[in-house]
């Protein structure tokens, strides 16, 4: 049965289920542990010391797994709101805070972040290649490791463990359509491609 919980969050009352705010693993996990002890006012709701004013977005993204278009188009109220992501240690919040707040920088990423971006909405307007160093043991003592997880350092330092040198991909992207084709980084050609579909 999911529980309804009143939580003053700053002298403003929020009515919500308890499975709304255990939606990620959060402050909100600790505070329905056992673990964890809690302040209640003389209603005997839930006391969060934070700002009510803010805390409605937090709430809606936890139900809706977004913040609203408003929100998003404000920084100030994005930076404010970064604070209280990261107060309640929403990750996923976080990440989207910190995506819009960079929404007018061009940004380098790994291919392997590049979907999440796509669905954010940016656009790839230029691609390279980065030559980066990690420890490699040939003897497989450490666990499998692959997409990102391959250019982690080794944990084994026997002497057997070898220095690998390689060239891994980037893309550059901009929450801004590119009007140019895409250049590239490591030919220092342009591509020819434009990207012209956005992506949801």
């Amino acid at each position: 049965m999911n529980t309804i919980v009143t939580l003053n969050v700053g002298g403003v009352l929020y009515t919500t289920t308890k499975d709304t705010l255990l939606k990620y693993e959060s402050f909100f996990s600790g505070l329905f542990s056992n673990n964890f002890s809690f302040t209640l006012d003389n209603n005997n709701n839930i006391f969060i010391d934070r700002s009510g004013e803010l805390f409605k977005y937090v709430l809606e993204f936890l139900r809706n797994n977004t913040l609203p278009k408003r929100a998003l188009s404000d920084k100030a109220l994005l930076e404010e709101l970064l604070q209280e992501a990261e107060f309640y240690c929403i990750e996923k919040l976080i990440t989207e805070i910190k995506l819009n707040l960079d929404s007018t920088k061009n940004i380098k990423i790994r291919l392997w972040d590049l979907e999440d971006y796509l669905k954010k909405g940016y656009h790839v307007i230029g691609k390279g290649m980065e030559l980066i160093q990690y420890h490699r043991c040939p003897h497989r003592h450490d666990p499998e490791r692959i997409g990102e997880n391959r250019y982690h350092d080794s944990k084994c330092r026997h002497s057997h463990v070898e220095i690998v040198e390689e060239y891994v991909p980037f893309s550059i992207v901009s929450i801004n359509s590119p009007v140019l084709p895409i250049f590239d980084v490591s030919t220092g050609t342009f591509t020819g491609e434009r990207i012209i579909k956005k992506f949801h």
